[in-house]
């Protein structure tokens, strides 16, 4: 399946606690209101606004939930436009990953649907959420 060859090759870090490198400027800017209400969010709040922002296409909103650095090219675009939410479970930790896992069902455009666990962590200086892999 494509998607699994994109998504693999995508941003998931779970054998490390080191949070993602910043390599963009925000990595010494003061936190911006966007930033501030992404912290504020609890784990299952982002995934349902990441997934959402993706149904709508709406692609600025997604490269704030981005990890730094990773690339949000168009084939990532390609296959989560147009996608629904169908759920949103309830977050949980394993082992020793720094982040946290959303049980997740999307149904994307072609009508294929997903159940699967979307990994995202905010242990960076920011305590910002980012998406982390598990599409």
């Amino acid at each position: 399946m494509v998607l699994a060859a994109i998504f693999t090759s995508g941003c998931h870090q779970a054998k490390t606690n080191s949070p993602p490198a910043r390599q963009d400027s925000a990595a010494t800017s003061p936190v911006s209101p966007d930033d501030a209400k992404i912290s504020a969010m609890t784990a299952d709040q982002f995934a349902r606004s990441f997934f959402e922002a993706c149904g709508r296409e709406d692609w600025e909103q997604v490269a704030r939930f981005w990890p730094p650095g990773a690339p949000l090219d168009d084939r990532f675009k390609k296959a989560l436009a147009g996608l629904k939410v169908i759920s949103i479970g309830k977050p949980f930790k394993k082992d020793s990953y720094g982040g946290m896992f959303v049980p997740y069902e999307i149904q994307f455009k072609n009508g294929e649907a997903k159940k699967f666990n979307l990994a995202v962590r905010q242990d960076n200086p920011d305590h910002r959420w980012y998406f982390d892999g598990g599409l």
